[in-house]
């Protein structure tokens, strides 16, 4: 039985970054330790907890059952332990220290990112990582995984709070090469044209598919995927359509040769959020970079 005296927050530690990095000998570059201090702090835990907690297969430490239910809760003491360490009062951007882990999709880094890294470049001290998100933002941001989030809005759990960072609204693309490039697209068009859909959170039925069923119509959509980036190669190589935000769409025409089409109806809009944890008010470098994602976003809007 593990009693709490028998744990320590390095041992944490590696056990969070084992499950990120699946590698002994990663996790001790990542921690700035020797790998043998590294494999004997996972002895050490597997001792603790009477279980493998990883299983090598291939390159690979795979975790076990155990190891994956340890994952969240681990995440949110580790949290805790920093908010208790770290001091409080005004924010100075070029002492700050600290990596922050932000969830987005790939839409959401490039409306965001851009401008937000102009705003980075006076705390060089500052890293940031970002994860694909998917249909469990939610819970990262509540264990803690997460930072905060850029996505569309969803459905929050308690304890978690949404801001709008911009709105946009949806628009088709084609290749420069497709039949339909150099027309108005009509409803027929649009429900005849095999399509490819971006969906970062794997959602099924989306507001085109609502608009059309409103209509009695339905389009055949052959591809899903999380990325609208693949969404636009696929549009820009093929005979696919695809809708996505017209800010996305007017990089795409630039970057693949798109053709840019309005809509035959109202395909409604994209609005990106920023979501976070309602205990991350009281951290003011969190607060601090909230407000530069705030800032890139109305940027990124002008």
């Amino acid at each position: 039985m593990v009693h709490v005296g028998d744990l320590d927050l390095g041992a944490l530690r590696v056990l969070a970054s084992l499950l990120e990095t699946r590698s002994v000998s990663a996790t001790a570059r990542e921690l700035g330790r020797a790998q043998p201090w590294t494999s004997r702090e996972l002895a050490r835990l597997r001792e603790l907890f009477d279980d493998p907690l990883f299983v090598r297969t291939g390159a690979a430490l795979e975790p076990t059952a155990r190891a994956l239910a340890l994952a969240a809760p681990v995440q949110e003491l580790l949290a805790h332990a920093e908010a208790l360490l770290r001091p409080m009062g005004k924010v100075e951007a070029a002492s700050l220290r600290r990596r922050f882990v932000i969830g987005a999709s790939d839409y959401g880094e490039l409306m965001i990112l851009p401008a937000l890294l102009l705003t980075l470049a006076t705390a060089p001290g500052v890293t940031l990582q970002t994860r694909f998100i998917g249909d469990d933002v939610d819970r990262h941001l509540q264990s803690g995984a997460l930072d905060l989030a850029i996505a569309a809005r969803f459905a929050t759990l308690p304890g978690l709070v949404q801001h709008k960072l911009l709105d946009d609204r949806n628009v088709c693309v084609v290749s420069r090469h497709h039949p339909l490039a150099n027309g108005r697209l009509t409803l027929a068009d649009l429900v005849a044209c095999p399509q490819v859909e971006a969906s970062p959170r794997g959602v099924l039925e989306s507001l085109v598919d609502e608009a059309l069923a409103a209509r009695g119509q339905k389009r055949r959509v052959v591809v899903r995927t999380p990325h609208f980036l693949t969404a636009l190669q696929l549009v820009a190589k093929g005979e696919l359509l695809a809708v996505v935000p017209a800010r996305l769409a007017r990089m795409g025409a630039e970057s693949l040769g798109l053709a840019v089409l309005a809509p035959p109806l109202d395909l409604g809009g994209f609005a990106l959020h920023l979501s976070y944890r309602e205990v991350a008010r009281t951290d003011p470098e969190l607060t601090w970079l909230r407000e530069q994602v705030m800032a890139a976003a109305s940027a990124s809007s002008a």
